[in-house]
């Protein structure tokens, strides 16, 4: 790292300000130019609060706490100020900045395994840390690291500090992290995307971790993500960042009511909530941030602007006050935009060019399901074991499996959204495979249009395939980085025996209906963004006008601004098409804008299910109300008022699931509420789906209908 010292400024923080960054900026050397990462930004934290820094991927969020902490690669400059408790960091030498890291700075990464030596045990790590920054004995630093798990929310810490991170669940291992970022009570805790990719309950945990932290200790917060429902619970102001500058900073509560930069309107726009009950569509930003390898005149924003003009596209904004007295924001026309609501501004974007549906498919003349519509496609029944693997803690090969379906009854209904909603490792992505006859069943049957799928052969089988499609989580890994768009989109058709000519127009007709442009087809994956990627996956699984599409978490990888594209998109391809989606996904407010029925699956079983509106305002099943209040509101007055319920635990090893009830080792009501003569009904029969005076069959002895939103 170079640090470029004519820039700098002596710090001048205010009193009750920690940590002070003053014109920072960050220049990356690249082979094809500079990358300015950080432009001239300007921020203060201070005691006991917790800044919330958001934006898309590339605006400068990493960047910046790599900066704080020194730890920024030997290809970048650094320019500016940044003191803590009014000493200046840049400029030290790596020897001083390591007095600094871990005792007065710390940092919580998003890959916490990343941040894990895997052959010490965590009790060793945080040990580790305590003695290079303290004058204690061993066993004062060992007792003080339980004292941390113990803090963080790990249960029975004396046990598991001698255990390895591979011992411990992903939120586990989070939770191990903070402790050892808190062992030698730093000034700033910094956490670099601390909840991402981890399932909405563990999240949950964590933030419970974070807050106890709080609680426990002086430290201020930096808090960096993308997900403004955490940030609404968790922050106190708000820094937006774009294209490496801070476009606008508020009180937490201001800025989620009135928002006074389009960026930010778009933003909260493109959020799925789930207290809201209307079923239109989210208002996404359009394009893409622009590169940083060079910044042209003008507002950076400019080009994704609806409400540009002239001044915008030659004069960048600089911050300037908005009303409130600590509200910023960097447009030239902030006073206008103050207080509107996101629709106004960005207007929902529709199809570039509507499909038509292929008169061809075979009419639908099964049963009706309790929806009215009929089914396309029925579970009955099935069961899915794996021969459990000798690395798996506990299991025996050859003699033990891995219980990952069992007995799951399903029904998706024509021009239908079902949601498959539930924790990593219920099954979720299992039962996906066994619907699209990609896995046989160990037991049970599906059937398309009533017939069977297993014993599916030659143009039976073949037919089936093109009727139903998969589009899966991750777009880069799942296109071909050595095809163009337009043979990726084709190759289906290719293989089914059509002509090239046809392949190619079908191939331009679905990329302009999932909003790209003609010119794309001659592109590389590489060349496009994760929602453009993600946009020619569904082109792709379109080709062959298939009824049902099987989305196995179809933006999580994404942006919340890309996410809201993919998902207008979806509901507009499900209205043209009449297609049918089963929809798996942790994303619970996701779930409750796009599905019109939802099964809650646990541990290889489904555990309740029904219509949309009753699983989330009167939930029957613990777990159910469980996963809706771990998920954080994207708004700071409701958020503070919900009564949130995380789960204790992790899920259990499916090669040896709880007997009777599955859910009844983590079940909130069984220690508590129950008799001893209603929880050996838990531990001894396994509650049926049924309905149980209830409005949604419920797989519980004992449901408790409640309303939650």
């Amino acid at each position: 790292m170079t640090v470029a010292t004519q820039d700098q400024r002596p710090a001048t923080p205010a009193a009750a300000d920690v940590l002070n960054i003053d014109r920072v900026g960050v220049r990356f050397r690249a082979g094809s130019g500079t990358v300015h990462a950080l432009r001239e930004v300007s921020l203060s934290v201070r005691q006991h609060e917790v800044l919330g820094v958001v934006g898309e991927s590339g605006c400068g969020k990493s960047s910046l706490a790599l900066a704080v902490m020194g730890l920024l690669p030997p290809n970048a400059t650094l320019s500016g100020s940044i003191s803590l408790r009014g000493d200046e960091l840049v400029g030290r030498s790596e020897a001083a900045m390591e007095s600094v890291r871990g005792a007065r700075l710390g940092i919580v990464f998003q890959d916490p395994l990343a941040s894990l030596n895997p052959v010490y045990t965590v009790g060793y790590q945080i040990t580790e840390a305590l003695l290079a920054h303290q004058q204690i004995s061993k066993a004062a630093a060992h007792q003080r690291a339980v004292e941390l798990l113990d803090l963080v929310g790990i249960p029975s810490p004396e046990r598991r500090s001698a255990a390895y991170p591979h011992e411990f669940s992903g939120g586990m291992r989070q939770r191990a992290v903070i402790a050892i970022a808190i062992a030698n009570e730093p000034d700033v805790l910094i956490l670099d995307e601390p909840t991402t990719a981890l399932d909405v309950t563990i999240q949950a945990q964590v933030l419970q971790a974070l807050s106890s932290v709080r609680a426990a200790t002086d430290a201020a917060q930096l808090l960096i993500t993308h997900d403004l429902g955490v940030i609404a619970g968790q922050a106190d102001r708000v820094v937006v960042l774009y294209a490496g500058r801070v476009v606008e900073t508020a009180q937490v509560d201001e800025l989620f009511a009135a928002p006074a930069m389009p960026y930010t309107l778009g933003l909260l726009g493109s959020l799925p909530r789930l207290a809201n009950d209307a079923r239109g569509r989210l208002t996404p930003i359009p394009g893409s941030p622009p590169s940083l390898l060079r910044i042209d005149g003008g507002c950076p924003f400019a080009p994704r602007c609806p409400a540009v003009q002239d001044i915008c596209r030659t004069e960048e904004p600089s911050l300037q006050p908005v009303r409130a007295t600590e509200h910023l924001a960097a447009c030239h026309f902030a006073s206008d935009i103050h207080g509107r609501p996101p629709e106004d501004l960005f207007p929902p974007l529709g199809l570039a060019r509507a499909l038509t549906a292929d008169a061809a498919r075979p009419a639908v003349t099964a049963t009706a399901t309790t929806t009215g519509l009929p089914p396309i496609l029925q579970a009955r029944n099935v069961v899915k074991h794996f021969p459990a693997r000798g690395g798996r803690r506990g299991a025996r090969p050859g003699h033990d499996v891995v219980h990952a379906v069992c007995g799951v009854d399903l029904d998706l209904a024509a021009g239908e959204t079902t949601a498959l909603v539930g924790e990593s490792g219920s099954g979720k992505s299992t039962l996906g495979r066994l619907l699209m006859n990609l896995l046989p069943p160990t037991s049970g049957e599906i059937a398309f249009h009533g017939v069977g799928t297993r014993h599916m052969r030659g143009d039976e089988l073949r037919r089936f395939r093109r009727a139903t499609q998969l589009v899966f989580q991750d777009p880069t890994a799942s296109l071909d980085p050595r095809m163009t768009a337009a043979d990726l989109i084709a190759e289906p058709l290719r293989i089914g025996g059509v002509a090239q000519r046809t392949r190619l127009a079908r191939a331009e007709e679905l990329i302009q209906a999932v909003g790209l442009r003609a010119a794309h087809l001659r592109r590389y994956p590489h060349e496009f963004s994760g929602g453009q990627r993600q946009r020619i996956s569904i082109a792709r699984a379109l080709s062959t006008s298939p009824e049902l599409m099987i989305l196995d978490e179809p933006v999580s990888s994404l942006d919340v601004s890309a996410q809201a594209g993919i998902i207008n998109l979806l509901q507009d391809l499900q209205d043209t098409l009449r297609l049918s989606y089963l929809l798996i996904s942790h994303d619970i407010a996701l779930v409750n804008h796009v599905a019109a029925r939802v099964a809650v699956m646990y541990l290889g079983r489904i555990v309740e299910t029904g219509d949309r509106h009753h699983i989330f305002t009167r939930p029957a099943h613990p777990y159910t109300r469980a996963l809706i209040s771990a998920v954080p509101v994207p708004d700071p007055a409701m958020e503070r008022q919900r009564r949130h319920q995380p789960i204790a635990g992790d899920i259990p090893n499916p090669v040896d699931p709880p007997s009777g009830c599955r859910f009844r080792t983590r079940c909130p009501r069984f220690a508590s509420d129950l008799t001893a003569a209603e929880q050996a009904k838990c531990k001894e029969e396994i509650p049926q789906l049924i309905r149980r005076d209830t409005e949604q069959p419920v797989a519980c002895h004992f449901p408790q209908t409640l309303q939650i939103l």
